[in-house]
């Protein structure tokens, strides 16, 4: 006998599976070997940790547990790939006793990538205490925060001094500053000016020095002057030029171009740190 509707299934006196307009509901569990389409409509079905629902590897994990993304190949534990060049980062927990290690690394050229981080602040720690701090203001230690203590600055070269008044033959300087403190090594000599009675200046430092001197002196020595040897130098303040001093048993006094015996024989050999503007 034909059945043109069924309304209900019942197993026993419980109902199972039912019907209507819409489609069908079912109370129990739906056991099945398999099913065809794609189950985009399916609506209050859970998802599986992992999905598949590609048509090509999107994840590869081994049987030794490492997971591998672009890459069938982990060499780390977590190893991201990318999969046109090659180049990508691995997380290797415990590489050595009590080591893990975060590599950027290309293995289809065998060599290391740059690597960047870019956040507000980068933090550095040691078994839970803070080391190294960088932000804005430049490095900070030991979980200083203070903009007025952090070091934003390393560099050094090379600079020509001059005088202030003619001309001289040598010139060169070196310098290292370090945050804005500035250490100079030049020597000057060979001064076409040996008339004035102004005091000698050394022009040209690499950078202006602060408003105030803070006691910014150096050592010195030289030949072929007269009136007493010099003995220190010292930076003008917000300017990039140092004066040379001698010293007595009452005071001190500039050494002046007058001061010089000969000027083609004379050489200053200047050693000096500053505090930077």
């Amino acid at each position: 006998m034909a059945v043109s509707t069924i309304d209900a299934l019942y197993n026993g006196t419980s109902e199972k599976l039912t019907t209507s307009a819409t489609g069908i509901t079912v109370t129990g569990t739906v056991a099945a070997t398999a099913y065809t389409g794609d189950g985009s409509a399916l609506t209050g079905v859970g998802s599986p940790s992992i999905d598949d629902n590609g048509n090509a590897t999107a994840m590869t994990i081994t049987s030794d547990e490492k997971i591998g993304i672009g890459t069938t190949n982990p060499i780390g534990l977590l190893s991201i790939v990318d999969s046109s060049t090659g180049s990508g980062m691995e997380l290797q927990p415990e590489v050595a006793s009590n080591t893990n290690r975060f590599t950027n690394y290309n293995r289809t050229t065998s060599a290391y990538k740059n690597f960047r981080l870019d956040a507000l602040q980068l933090e550095f720690q040691t078994s839970g205490n803070e080391r190294l701090r960088i932000d804005n203001d430049g490095l900070k230690f030991n979980g200083d925060t203070a903009a007025a203590n952090a070091l934003n600055d390393y560099e050094e070269g090379t600079f020509t001094a001059g005088v202030s008044e003619g001309t001289i033959g040598g010139g060169d300087g070196v310098y290292v500053k370090v945050g804005d403190m500035v250490y100079v090594g030049v020597t000057i000599g060979n001064f076409s000016n040996t008339s004035s009675g102004n005091a000698i200046r050394v022009t040209g430092l690499p950078f202006t020095t602060h408003s105030t001197n803070h006691g910014s002196n150096g050592s010195v020595f030289c030949r072929y002057i007269s009136g007493g040897f010099p003995d220190a130098t010292q930076v003008d303040t917000s300017a990039t030029t140092a004066r040379i001093w001698k010293s007595g048993s009452t005071g001190w006094a500039s050494v002046n171009y007058n001061d010089i015996t000969s000027g083609t024989n004379a050489y200053f050999f200047i050693s000096l740190t500053y505090r930077a503007a």
